[in-house]
């Protein structure tokens, strides 16, 4: 198992994505949704399990959206993390075939996302909607548990939800690894560790 981040560990980690700058010499990550991250990490309140909802959906889309894996899209595809980049990217996806309709539809300030595992709702006509001016914090969210846990770890989490087509309720599993009870898994369950370091981030911030 992975040594717990500390407070220290946390702190590096929020820097690593709070101040990147892009290729332009600009802030990588806008610095309003850098300040609504710190918010998140900082003050553990139910706002980060609702940014870990959006964001495990955010990774499911650039990752179908890449044709590859989300980190290629995050770190390649993306100079900046920025609303209108998204929307260009995702529209070029959606352009070239990687981007099918039966995964999301494009609107002028949002993507409705209608895969039933990823939109409980979406087998009655129902979608998980996600606005472009909040894909910036959320991409920042995941750079942030790149730095604080690691790669590996991250996609081991996220795992099932980029399998193609995604297993019914599989967005469920990173949703509960990162925000749910560690006690709801068995020791053998793939999540649990993820549940353990992201419980000592939320522990470690306390003392930030």
């Amino acid at each position: 198992m992975a040594a717990s981040p500390n407070a220290q560990d946390v702190a590096e980690a929020l820097a690593i994505t709070l101040e990147r700058e892009g290729t332009s010499g600009a802030l990588w990550c806008p610095p309003g949704d850098g300040e609504t991250l710190r918010r998140w990490v900082t003050d553990r309140t139910a706002a980060l399990g609702t940014g870990i909802r959006r964001a495990v959906r955010l990774a499911r889309l650039m990752a179908v959206a890449d044709g590859r894996d989300y980190v290629r899209f995050l770190y390649v595809r993306l100079p900046a993390l920025r609303a209108r980049l998204f929307h260009a990217a995702l529209q070029e996806a959606a352009v070239q075939g990687r981007l099918d309709r039966s995964v999301a539809v494009l609107l002028d300030n949002c993507v409705h996302l209608r895969e039933p595992a990823v939109a409980p709702e979406a087998e009655a006509g129902g979608v998980f909607e996600i606005d472009f001016t909040q894909m910036p914090r959320l991409a920042a969210l995941l750079d942030f548990l790149h730095n604080a846990l690691g790669f590996a770890v991250v996609a081991d989490l996220l795992a099932p939800l980029l399998k193609r087509p995604v297993p019914a309720s599989s967005a469920t599993l990173p949703e509960r690894a990162a925000y749910g009870n560690p006690m709801s898994f068995s020791p053998n369950d793939h999540t649990c560790r993820t549940v353990m370091l992201l419980a000592s981030i939320s522990n470690s911030t306390a003392r930030l």
